[in-house]
């Protein structure tokens, strides 16, 4: 469901389109795929067919970074980073940023380079 979304967003082999993406990313969401979540976090963080809505994102976002998507909790960390969708938490930013960096994200690994500066 979440890659049949990505071929509406992307419009790869079927005209983009936007609505059809979105109802396939909700589909995923609802069985807990953490690309499905992750993709529709960024819909609402975005305001991409739906009304943008941080606190939607953020609890989306935290979702999916919980089932250890490490573009999700890169995402995670700079919500709490820059206070986003709810309080800013230097702690919880870094904690989010660490997770995604040990799993390779380089843009984390950077983050927190910059983080501890």
């Amino acid at each position: 469901m979440y890659q049949l979304g990505l071929l509406y967003d992307n419009g790869t082999g079927v005209q983009q389109d936007s609505k059809e993406a979105l109802k396939w990313y909700k589909l995923s969401a609802d069985m807990n795929n953490s690309w499905g979540l992750y993709s529709l976090a960024s819909c609402y963080e975005g305001g991409n067919v739906v009304e943008k809505d941080l606190v939607t994102a953020k609890q989306l976002y935290r979702k999916s970074a919980d089932l250890g998507n490490p573009y999700a909790q890169f995402m995670l960390g700079r919500f709490f980073e820059q206070g986003l969708g709810g309080e800013q938490d230097d702690v919880q930013a870094k904690n989010w940023y660490i997770k995604s960096a040990k799993q390779g994200f380089n843009l984390a690994s950077e983050r927190l380079a910059n983080f501890n500066k």
